[in-house]
């Protein structure tokens, strides 16, 4: 009989999507320990999240280093290359990338130039159309034990290293998001672990097109600040946000669940209701990811005796959003994607799946 694989829970993992694969990356486990684990979930064909389709890696592919609280996304030549930023030094050490050929299934650590970053953890890593990622503020762990604002580029292609301006403010444990005009939103998250988290209606903005930082005051419903949320970009241009955590992880904000009108100006936020029996519990440090209508939630840690337990509350379950209509359910059926979305990344000429999948078909047990 073979048994099928199933992740152990964990949180402060990364995730990526390329294709029709979401990637997961490392993550710290009830050990309390950073984990090399690689594994994959297929969103190629009908799933329910109370079995999905895992594939794991780790033994022919562990990442090279115990990773967590660590930034990944995908860039290289062909979009199908995933670069992970390592952090766990002890030291303020420059950071290494590491990098993972998903044809190959074979890591390496490629030479970089240029002006190589500090090793930091709690940030985000966002690819644009050419190919180059860019990675802003962080917290630094061992030393300074501080946040910072600095900002980073490497171009994914040629492997060069350039600062980027200052952002505006200090920020770590944010959410970070490209729209279509090449603008990345920096959302939430706090100036460093001591600090109460930033305002929700707080926006900064990275425009990539000219290099240069804004700020911006969002309107609409009251969103509750909060840090270690996810953000995912539907087709609209709407940023959808979910969970996330407060006053040092001892509350669950609210509301969970929140939308971000980027269509307006300013930007403009709505709550959305939360009331579904297969809805996720309230998570910290969890993955999201867009997958043509469908919110794909994985992983993260909950609430247990009023805080977020780090060491008895990791999640291993998988939650869905119906962003049609905003309703949880529990199966994709007939995704069958197809290549009709566009893709923010360096192959300017072909589509791709990695930030939207167009998904036609129906769900099923909708609450």
């Amino acid at each position: 009989t073979v048994v099928a694989f199933v992740p152990t829970s964990r949180y402060s993992q990364s995730s990526v999507i390329i294709k029709t694969k979401i990637y997961y990356l490392g993550g710290i486990d009830l050990t309390g320990k950073g984990a090399n684990s690689l594994f994959y979930l297929d969103v190629s064909s009908p799933f329910d999240s109370t079995n999905p389709k895992w594939t794991d890696l780790t033994s022919v592919a562990p990442i090279p280093v115990n990773s967590a609280f660590a930034p990944s996304c995908v860039g290289g030549s062909n979009n199908s290359t995933i670069f992970l930023f390592e952090h766990h030094k002890t030291n303020n050490d420059n950071s290494t990338s590491f990098t993972f050929d998903s044809t190959s299934q074979k890591w390496s650590a490629p030479t970089t130039s240029g002006i190589i970053p500090p090793t930091r953890q709690e940030m985000r890593a966002i690819v644009d159309k050419n190919g180059k990622i860019y990675i802003n503020g962080g917290y630094e762990p061992y030393i300074s034990m501080k946040s910072y604002n600095n900002t980073y580029i490497l171009d994914s292609l040629s492997l060069y290293w350039a600062n980027g301006p200052n952002a505006l403010i200090v920020r770590s444990d944010y959410s970070a998001t490209l729209l279509s005009s090449g603008v990345i939103v920096y959302i939430g998250g706090t100036n460093d672990d001591r600090s109460p988290e930033i305002d929700m209606n707080s926006l900064s903005i990275y425009d990539t097109k000219i290099g240069a930082w804004s700020s911006m005051t969002a309107t609409g419903d009251v969103i509750a600040a909060r840090q270690s949320h996810s953000a995912v970009l539907n087709k609209n241009g709407s940023i959808i946000i979910y969970g996330g955590g407060a006053n040092n992880y001892t509350v669950a904000p609210n509301p969970p669940l929140a939308i971000l009108d980027t269509n307006s100006v300013p930007y403009k936020w709505s709550a959305k209701p939360f009331t579904s029996t297969v809805a996720p519990p309230p998570l910290a440090y969890h993955s999201a990811q867009m997958v043509g209508e469908y919110m794909i939630i994985a992983f993260g840690v909950g609430i247990l005796n009023a805080k977020f337990d780090l060491a008895t509350a990791p999640n291993n379950n998988i939650f869905i959003l119906d962003t049609t209509n905003y309703t949880w359910v529990t199966s994709i059926v007939s995704p069958n994607p197809s290549v009709n979305g566009i893709v923010f990344c360096c192959k300017r000429k072909r589509p791709d799946y990695m930030y939207y999948i167009p998904t036609p078909g129906t769900i099923r047990n909708e609450m």
